[in-house]
C-alpha cells in the first residue's frame, strides 16, 4: 500500500507541475488545469475537502456569535473589532502568528482566553485556539489527492478538544461569577448548535476514515471538569 500511495503522490506531482504551472494560463489551461483537478481526486477527498469547508463556516458563524454576545471585547486595547478580526483568522495567510496570543495556539490560546488576567479580546484569543485545531487535525492541507485524507485520531482529539472548550467557555467566570465570555442568554440555543454542529463534523470524519481502512481511533473517557486538552 505504501508502494501504491508513493506512486500516485509521484503522479499527482507530476500531473499538477506539468499541467498546471507551465505556460501561460489562458482559459482554456485553467478548464483542462480544472478537469486535472477533479481526475485527481477521488469522492472520499471531495468528502474531506467538503467537511473542512462546513468545519471552518461553522467556526466563522460561531466566531460572529461571541462578537455580538461580547460586544466590549472588541473596545480592548489592540482589538481589531469584529470584521477585521474574523478576516484576519479566516481569510488570510497568517501562519499563526497573531496579535495579542503571546505566541499561544490551540488549547494554550483558549486557555489564555478564559484567564481572568488577559486585556485582550478573549473571543479572538478563543476562536483562534479553535481554529488551529480544527486545522492540525486536517493536515494544515485544504485540497486531498487520491490516497490522501486526514488523520482519524487528530480528527476525533479535535472533536473532544471542542468538547471541553464548550464547557470551559460555560462554566469559567471572573471573581464576581459572571462568566469571562457570554454565550448567549439562557435558552438561547444558537452558540451550543454551532459547537454541536461542529464537533459532529469532526466525529462523522474520523469515523468515516477509519472505516475506509485507518487506524483504529483511540478513545477518550471521563468528565469534562477533569479533562485536558488532547494533544493535536
Amino acid at each position: 500500500m505504501a508502494i501504491v500511495r508513493r506512486v500516485a503522490t509521484l503522479l499527482c506531482s507530476a500531473l499538477l507541475g506539468g499541467c498546471l504551472t507551465v505556460g501561460p494560463q489562458t482559459p482554456e489551461r485553467r478548464q483542462g488545469d480544472h478537469l486535472v483537478q477533479l481526475l485527481l481526486k477521488t469522492d472520499a477527498n471531495k468528502m474531506v475537502e467538503l467537511s473542512l469547508l462546513a468545519s471552518r463556516a461553522q467556526l466563522r458563524a460561531l466566531a460572529q456569535q461571541l462578537y455580538q454576545h461580547n460586544p466590549s471585547r472588541v473596545q480592548r486595547p489592540g482589538a481589531l473589532g469584529m470584521e477585521a478580526s474574523i478576516r484576519l483568522l479566516f481569510d488570510s495567510e497568517h501562519d499563526w502568528r497573531l496579535p495579542g496570543l503571546q505566541g499561544r495556539r490551540g488549547g494554550a490560546a483558549i486557555k489564555l482566553a478564559l484567564d481572568p488576567e488577559y486585556a485582550g479580546d478573549r473571543v479572538f484569543a478563543f476562536v483562534a485556539g479553535l481554529l488551529y485545531m480544527v486545522d492540525v487535525s486536517y493536515g494544515g492541507k485544504s485540497e486531498f489527492y487520491f490516497y490522501e485524507s486526514p488523520n482519524a485520531q487528530l480528527l476525533y482529539n479535535s472533536a473532544r478538544n471542542l468538547e471541553l472548550a464548550a464547557w470551559r467557555l460555560r462554566s469559567t467566570v471572573d471573581a464576581d461569577g459572571a462568566p469571562l465570555l457570554r454565550s448567549g442568554e439562557s435558552g438561547n440555543p444558537g452558540l451550543a448548535l454551532q459547537f454541536g454542529k461542529l464537533i459532529a463534523t469532526q466525529d462523522n470524519l474520523s469515523r468515516f476514515i477509519t472505516a475506509q481502512g485507518g487506524r483504529l481511533v483511540r478513545r477518550v473517557l471521563g468528565p469534562l471538569s477533569s479533562a485536558v486538552f488532547l494533544p493535536m
